[in-house]
């Protein structure tokens, strides 16, 4: 599932009870059902390349809650929100670390980044 579907849909309370466009309610049961795909490359048949070789890189940072809320705000989905539906968006994003990681402040939580490549050679 996409991050634009998981932060942009739905809503939530404001400070006065009030429903929040934009804000998800369901957005925290919506980023534990998401799932990550396998990345499968093939060569074409008849194509002059070797089998492709996965090599898959991994490497923990440990963020703070405006560390992980900061680039979240560079996505073009979120720049061309409403004003207020951004804010709400951000809002809730601050606020599901919070209550669920227990990261605001300086509280730290480590991101493990992923990066795939693959490599095949020239046949001879």
């Amino acid at each position: 599932m996409q991050a634009q579907a998981l932060l942009g849909a739905g809503t939530s309370s404001d400070t006065d009870g009030g429903a929040v466009p934009g804000g998800g309610s369901d957005i925290a049961e919506m980023l534990l059902d998401a799932q990550r795909f396998e990345t499968v490359l093939a060569i074409p048949d008849g194509e002059p390349f070797a089998e492709p070789v996965q090599h898959v890189h991994r490497w923990d940072i440990a963020l703070n809650a405006d560390e992980l809320i900061g680039p979240l705000g560079t996505f073009s989905w979120i720049i061309l929100m409403p004003e207020e539906q951004r804010r709400a968006v951000l809002a809730e994003a601050r606020r599901l670390l919070r209550d669920g990681l227990g990261v605001e402040g300086e509280v730290t939580v480590d991101v493990t980044y992923r990066s795939e490549a693959w490599r095949t050679r020239l046949l001879d």
